[in-house]
């Protein structure tokens, strides 16, 4: 028995349907494949710049803090010139404030 034309006609389209509806699932599932390895990335590098930042900052601080502890002047200043012969007997003293005058007694 032979198969009407219309009838391979409708396998055909049937067949041509089933590749189709076959292929789209393929491409849909690679999009959501490719969606997630991008959602992975993008994660992996905004946990890497946070990691970044957060370092930059730390050695920020640490910078500013070294340079603050740099500027501080010590309360006691290292004077040679009342050293004794060669420098060997430097003494330590508390400095008095720059401008400041200490009171004086008065007595008249």
């Amino acid at each position: 028995m032979l198969k009407s034309v219309k009838s391979r006609a409708e396998e055909q389209f049937a067949a041509s349907k089933k590749k189709e509806k076959q292929f789209l699932n393929e491409k849909e599932k690679a999009r959501l494949e490719s969606a997630k390895k991008v959602a992975r990335l993008r994660a992996l590098r905004l946990a890497k710049e946070a990691a970044d930042k957060e370092a930059a900052d730390e050695a920020e601080a640490e910078k500013a803090a070294a340079k603050n502890k740099k500027n501080l002047v010590s309360p006691w200043v290292f004077d040679a010139s009342h050293s004794g012969r060669k420098g060997r007997h430097a003494t330590l003293h508390r400095p008095t404030a720059i401008g400041v005058c200490l009171p004086q007694n008065t007595d008249t």
